[in-house]
């Protein structure tokens, strides 16, 4: 099996693993199939793991690759918007969130999540 179909099982077999809330077995996997075949969306769901676990700083550096790789995927937009967030980066994060929205006016976590900034509720 060539290193792409072996990376795409590990991915589902993480995807898993995270539905029954084995954030552990879910990392492994994911970090597992990063290593054979690198994709935005795997280490976004490596960010996800790390923050299920409480590893938020380990972390930061999963979604900020994510959001590198691809800034044109919403929900990691949406992440890499929070993280800011929580390193007190609220004007980037702010302008992360109005590129998604004149993009896709209708992704209602952005929405949410930029009403949320801009009336002081984060």
């Amino acid at each position: 099996m060539d290193n792409y179909k072996q990376s795409y099982l590990l991915y589902q077999e993480g995807l898993l693993e995270f539905e029954k809330s084995e954030f552990q077995k879910a990392l492994d996997c994911f970090i597992k199939s990063n290593q054979l075949s690198e994709h935005s969306r795997t280490y976004a769901r490596i960010y996800e793991c790390l923050m299920k676990l409480g590893k938020e700083s380990e972390a930061k550096p999963y979604i900020e690759t994510a959001y590198s790789q691809n800034p044109n995927q919403d929900k990691v937009a949406v992440q890499y918007a929070q993280s800011l967030i929580m390193d007190g980066h609220n004007e980037l994060a702010i302008e992360i969130l109005e590129k998604i929205l004149r993009r896709n006016k209708t992704y209602n976590p952005a929405r949410k999540f930029l009403e949320q900034i801009k009336n002081g509720l984060i």
